[in-house]
């Protein structure tokens, strides 16, 4: 009873899982139990969203609504809830749309593991960064997670949902080039998994929704890796 704010972060996160029911259960019916109890109790609510909602749509410099795997759907299917549900929400709800979140502290090793950590990871432990066939066309907004943060945990006077990325983009080869040469190691291409094609995005792009914040940039976080 005595619950002023609630961050909501947790979901089934792979992009790979194709268990359409444990990602229902948890990403969506969840986050609706949640959302139920902050409605009823009146509590602020900021809620994790993904960037991955708009799929390739950004391609074409557009925004809408084209998500290419479950996770994505389960993402889309949360923020149209909250969309018809707006007005039975008695405080505040915020929904974040993260795009491509990377950051110290990742220990995680799966397929969803950052680009920035990865290679590190691979720089390190082997001189080689592997990466994928047509990397080097592939670009994506890629936010470090103390950026993720602070928005996260400030937008007390905030209603609706926001892009959370620096509204600039890179390849996954220009990652792997800067790392390489933080770690002077090789980079080696590997082929493009079968199990995403088609539902890999090719380009992302935050709107600047958050003008006056100033974004760590891949560049600056890979120069203070250890």
């Amino acid at each position: 009873e005595d619950i002023k704010m609630i961050y909501h972060q947790g979901a089934v996160s792979n992009t790979t899982e194709l268990d359409v029911l444990k990602v229902q259960k948890w990403n969506v019916e969840s986050s609706i139990q949640i959302f139920e109890n902050a409605i009823k109790r009146k509590i602020p609510v900021h809620y994790a969203s993904s960037g991955s909602v708009y799929g390739n749509s950004m391609v074409h410099g557009h925004y809408e609504y084209n998500p290419l795997n479950y996770y994505a759907i389960s993402k889309l299917t949360v923020d149209l809830w909250v969309k018809e549900n707006l007005s039975r929400f008695k405080a505040p709800v915020v929904g974040l749309r993260y795009f491509n979140v990377y950051g110290s502290d990742e220990k995680k090793d799966d397929f969803c593991t950052s680009p920035v950590y990865r290679f590190s990871e691979q720089a390190k432990a082997t001189g080689v960064i592997k990466i994928f066939e047509g990397s080097e066309k592939t670009y994506r907004d890629f936010v470090c997670v103390e950026d993720v943060v602070k928005l996260t945990a400030n937008l007390y006077h905030c209603h609706g949902t926001y892009d959370v990325g620096c509204g600039t983009s890179i390849s996954f080869l220009d990652v792997a080039v800067m790392v390489a040469k933080k770690y002077n190691a090789t980079i080696q291409f590997i082929p493009f998994p079968e199990v995403i094609k088609g539902k890999y995005q090719k380009y992302s792009i935050a709107r600047p929704h958050f003008p006056d914040h100033k974004f760590v940039q891949v560049s600056e976080f890979v120069q203070r890796m250890d």
